[in-house]
């Protein structure tokens, strides 16, 4: 799969903005697939350690650099508990398959609660159709405008990433993704986080048969992608005796995660955002094919 960026000075976004689009309609994440969830809140006990059996997460923060979850819920739609559970435990999944792979054993932080269930006044129509003067960008302009509005999120936010996840298909042709320290998710990502099956956005879409970790992966995408990690070296330097690493997070390592990984420079740029920032995380994984209960 191969994602085209598009990165433009467009009125609704900052100037560093880069929206990710699928370009083969591989996954809904935009690019996030492609796309990606602390604190009190559901349940995480979906996933074990190799020890006692439990895998408690660390407390949320509502201070310092973290990532924030936010689950918007049309006003014609109810909250879905498995969906909340869901978000929680995987942004707890991502938590830990981070912090094993930093040197100091580190990893972000989550807001508490780790999930911020926000019901919008708009109902599921209205994100596809109200006219923001950007046919291709309507999902995106009206999902973010209301998401913003409700919990105070922005682009660039210096001490937040914001991961939304929105209870509403996307349009055929309407872009998700990345920009600035923001991430959009559409329903198909819930629904993924829940295994459930994808439903198609335009007629010629794929059929899939991903697991569930597919979706948490996802997650780790575009959290990466909203926080700048770049691409390997070797994935961009033209040189064909460096190999691009496939199962690299920031490549195709979403379809194969947790087995996915980042190269050194990766990690150190991620320690230079200050975002890595979480300690005394427990040594443990949480099992990405498990679906929580509410």
């Amino acid at each position: 799969m191969r994602w085209d960026r598009a990165c433009a000075a467009m009125a609704a976004l900052a100037a560093s903005a880069c929206i990710i689009i699928p370009s083969d309609g591989d996954a809904s994440d935009g690019g996030a697939a492609p796309p990606g969830d602390g604190g009190g809140g559901a349940a995480v006990d979906a996933g074990a350690d190799e020890g006692d059996g439990t895998c408690d997460p660390a407390p949320g923060s509502t201070t310092g650099k973290k990532i924030r979850v936010v689950y918007l819920v049309p006003s014609d739609r109810q909250e879905d508990p498995r969906y909340t559970a869901s978000l929680e435990q995987s942004l707890r999944t991502v938590q830990l398959w981070l912090r094993a792979r930093t040197p100091q054993g580190t990893s972000f932080r989550v807001h508490d609660p780790a999930v911020e269930v926000v019901k919008s006044e708009h109902p599921e129509a209205y994100y596809n159709s109200n006219d923001t003067g950007r046919p291709d960008l309507l999902y995106w302009d009206n999902t973010l405008a209301d998401a913003f509005a409700a919990t105070g999120a922005d682009f660039d936010d210096p001490d937040n990433v914001w991961l939304i996840y929105v209870d509403v298909a996307a349009g055929c042709g309407q872009r998700t993704g990345t920009a600035g320290h923001v991430a959009l998710f559409p329903r198909n990502d819930l629904l993924g986080l829940v295994a459930e099956p994808r439903v198609k956005v335009c007629p010629d879409d794929p059929d899939e048969s991903y697991g569930r970790c597919r979706w948490v992966g996802g997650m780790a995408l575009l959290m990466m992608n909203a926080l700048g990690v770049p691409a390997p070296a070797a994935c961009t330097d033209e040189d064909e005796a460096t190999k691009c690493p496939d199962d690299n997070i920031s490549r195709r390592g979403y379809l194969s995660f947790p087995q996915a990984g980042l190269e050194p420079e990766q990690l150190s740029y991620l320690d230079g955002t200050g975002f890595a920032n979480a300690i005394g995380l427990p040594d443990c994984e949480l099992d990405c094919n498990a679906v929580p209960e509410p």
